[in-house]
């Protein structure tokens, strides 16, 4: 009944869209929008001084990580805050060299190019983690390294009782198990009492209320985070950031639009070339963009927080004058918020 061929319904999918493009006026709700495009913010898609290069922004972005590393380490920052930026900002970069090579065969029928569009969420994901540490890192970084001890100890217990009968398994969970979390606690400043809540709650028992106060709390995921800022401006930046991040958790979640796109990109044989092309185009074009935007975006908060390095800033007004001449997003995102990140000499040039 529910048999469904995902090839046919994608190249159906292409014939209604132009139809529908052809034939029939948008109608938006203006709830649906937390920021709108102004006519002024346009940007000529045709002219070739505003075509994207991706080569030349991934020479950008590999500059501008590479100084802001190196302006982390020589910052005045305290050590815990040089440790979170030092550690996030590869992140952003590594991933990005992921997502470009699983579209380098964009056209082929591979079928990457759906996993790709995850690893955008990731992206943003990184960003959202950034800001709440950009606001207030003597809160948000003691909480983002206990969290993480706190999922890797739950896993270690889980195994630890998976395979407490098996001999080959026992110098792990008796001996060089214990010692790295242990390790790791005392690293992340996990107290006694917070390590004793976790093993509680993993084993199934009541936690007592004298140590409930002591109950780890979760580092906040990009929804929950968005209630967790205060800064107004960063709020308001991060809701944009929050619509395309869920447009991108459907490729992580397996729904339709990562079904659709994989069967049209491995079995679309049979469809117009120029529609299929166009296609896959449509998806991984604003995809790319966006992780330019989100390193970008990223880098912008850090400079201000290490106060301005000159190196960066040329860096920075290097990737986002491309970004604002090749994309109408990083028009508004840079109108939103980037522009004030910076000294008002860079990026002047309207």
């Amino acid at each position: 009944m529910y048999a469904i061929d995902f090839a046919k319904a994608s190249a159906d999918l292409l014939d209604r869209a132009e139809v529908a493009s052809s034939t029939q006026e948008p109608r938006y709700h203006p709830c649906m929008f937390v920021y709108r495009f102004r006519p002024e913010q346009e940007i000529d898609p045709d002219d070739p001084e505003n075509a994207f290069d991706c080569k030349a922004a991934d020479a950008f972005v590999r500059k501008l990580i590479l100084r802001a590393e190196m302006a982390v380490r020589k910052s005045s920052l305290p050590e815990f805050e040089k440790g979170f930026f030092g550690a996030v900002l590869p992140l952003f970069r590594q991933t990005h060299d992921s997502i470009r090579v699983l579209c380098k065969e964009l056209y082929e029928a591979h079928g990457h190019t759906g996993d790709a569009l995850s690893l955008v969420r990731e992206q943003i994901e990184k960003l959202f983690a950034l800001q709440l540490v950009c606001e207030d890192p003597n809160k948000w970084v003691p909480l983002y390294l206990k969290d993480g001890w706190r999922k890797a100890y739950e896993m270690f217990l889980h195994a630890q009782a998976e395979v407490a009968d098996l001999p080959r398994f026992q110098e792990f969970i008796t001996k060089h198990g214990p010692h790295c979390m242990e390790q790791l606690r005392l690293g992340y400043g996990v107290t006694d009492d917070e390590k004793k809540v976790v093993e509680l709650k993993a084993a199934g028992q009541p936690v007592p209320p004298s140590l409930k106060q002591y109950a780890l709390e979760e580092f906040p995921t990009p929804g929950k985070a968005l209630s967790k800022l205060t800064d107004g401006n960063r709020k308001e930046f991060m809701k944009r950031w929050y619509v395309e991040y869920k447009r991108y958790c459907s490729f992580s979640h397996v729904l339709t639009p990562k079904v659709v796109l994989n069967q049209l990109q491995t079995h679309g044989v049979g469809v117009d070339p120029r529609r299929r092309t166009d296609f896959l185009n449509k998806h991984i074009e604003p995809a790319l963009i966006l992780s330019y935007l989100a390193i970008g975006s990223a880098v912008a908060e850090i400079n201000r927080v290490i106060g301005h390095n000159h190196e960066v800033l040329e860096s920075l007004s290097e990737l986002w004058e491309t970004l604002r001449r090749g994309s109408l997003l990083g028009v508004a995102f840079w109108d939103m918020r980037v522009k004030d990140l910076l000294p008002q000499l860079i990026g002047a040039t309207p």
